[in-house]
């Protein structure tokens, strides 16, 4: 990695973590011919070269009461993303999001990330005219208006827009200690038939698998599916990162890395609910 001397932020600094994990080189603000802008990072990945812009989110006063709209702040940073990745429309250009300083609000789960990019998540209930009504038995999950992947017109998306951004990926941690201490606990509770105290299990499990302090560092792909230059797929495939995507106008995740695939099939067994982020 091209050491400079300019200050990271704490997502940048993770970032590269994630990168040296992964064994891909990466240079810092990198200087690209034709053009003034300086994406913060260029990555080689198998002959091809990825511009990534990372973005974290700041702190900020929330209000106690009210209500909230999870949307704005995410779109904020896909607008300021856009304007860095101008004229690399040939290029593999990606935003990355992290809140490594706990902004509250912030929410960057697969479901809120697509609805940022393709519209506010809603629902369509076809028209029965045989009873005059809505037809709730075909109700569909659908996005309407505001993502910053469409262009609207009175409302109604017209056209693909922000193509040049072929992805935007979350940098986060998997809590794997957390998780496998909670599968513990659900194991023993099934088999002794009683509670556990959580204390005690707390004891137990430092030092092992089964430590909360144990967080794995991985990455998200939500694929933009206006994408004029796809990310390539060789891209977090690390073993606790997750790929989204649109297929045949479902969202569908598309890959699942070996270790978090091991760690939701043992929640199963175990008898945990678990979401695949939709």
């Amino acid at each position: 990695m091209n050491e400079e001397n300019s200050p990271r932020t704490a997502s940048e600094l993770l970032f590269e973590e994630y990168l040296r994990d992964r064994e891909l080189s990466c240079e810092y603000e990198p200087e690209i011919e034709g053009t003034t802008k300086r994406p913060d990072y260029q990555v080689s990945m198998g002959g091809a070269a990825a511009f990534f812009e990372v973005k974290e989110f700041e702190p900020q006063n929330t209000p106690q009461v009210g209500s909230f709209d999870p949307y704005p702040r995410i779109r904020s940073k896909i607008n300021e993303a856009r304007k860095k990745f101008k004229n690399f429309t040939d290029r593999m250009c990606v935003l990355v999001l992290a809140n490594p300083r706990h902004a509250a609000l912030v929410l960057l789960e697969p479901l809120f990330v697509f609805c940022a990019m393709l519209g506010d998540l809603g629902w369509t209930m076809p028209f029965d005219p045989e009873t005059g009504g809505l037809d709730d038995s075909r109700m569909t999950q659908t996005f309407l208006s505001g993502g910053r992947m469409v262009r609207y017109k009175n409302g109604q998306a017209i056209a693909p827009q922000n193509t040049t951004i072929s992805a935007v990926c979350v940098l986060g941690h998997v809590a794997e200690g957390s998780r496998r201490l909670e599968i513990l606990r659900a194991r023993r509770e099934r088999e002794t038939g009683r509670p556990l105290a959580p204390q005690q299990l707390l004891r137990e499990s430092v030092g092992t698998a089964a430590d909360p302090s144990i967080r794995r560092l991985r990455v998200v792909v939500c694929e933009n599916p206006y994408a004029a230059t796809p990310l390539t797929h060789s891209f977090g495939r690390g073993p606790h990162d997750e790929r989204f995507g649109l297929r045949d106008g479902r969202l569908c995740r598309l890959f699942v890395g070996s270790a978090l695939e091991t760690l939701e099939a043992n929640e199963r067994e175990a008898g945990i609910t678990i979401r695949d982020g939709f």
